[in-house]
């Protein structure tokens, strides 16, 4: 009898969390982990950690709080678009004012998301995601 064969395996999604709250950070975590396997999750509570992550490593996606410590989202959104406009960014926030939506997509973020995190969200995030990256490959 043939063996059966296998799905050929993905490599996991590198993804990076920028959040100056830790427990905010675990929060995130956890969510992301329950709608998505076969990860490399990077954080950073500090601009200056995530500018260092973000051009270490080869990222697929990154979710950036709006509101840091001392700092700007928008800013540092601002900065990874100019690194590298193909990584997709998912702002992240407690408030979702419209001038704060309107200002991250006009910047370049891929989506927003208000927390607590809501696990529909994250999943159209991540089939929003699958779908590009599903093209850019389609692309080649």
């Amino acid at each position: 009898m043939p063996a059966q064969l296998q799905p050929p395996t993905q490599p996991p999604v590198s993804i990076l969390m920028v959040d100056d709250a830790r427990s905010e950070r675990v929060l995130l975590r956890q969510a992301i982990y329950d709608v998505r396997r076969n990860l490399r999750l990077f954080e950073a509570a500090t601009p200056k950690e995530a500018r260092d992550v973000f051009r270490r490593y080869g990222l697929d996606l990154v979710f950036l709080d709006v509101e840091l410590a001392g700092s700007s989202g928008l800013e540092l959104l601002r900065h990874f678009r100019m690194a590298d406009p193909c990584v997709p960014i998912v702002m992240v926030t407690h408030h979702s004012t419209q001038d704060v939506v309107v200002q991250s997509l006009r910047e370049g973020a891929f989506g927003f998301i208000v927390k607590p995190y809501n696990l529909n969200k994250l999943k159209e995030i991540f089939t929003k995601f699958e779908r590009r990256t599903a093209a850019e490959s389609l692309a080649v």
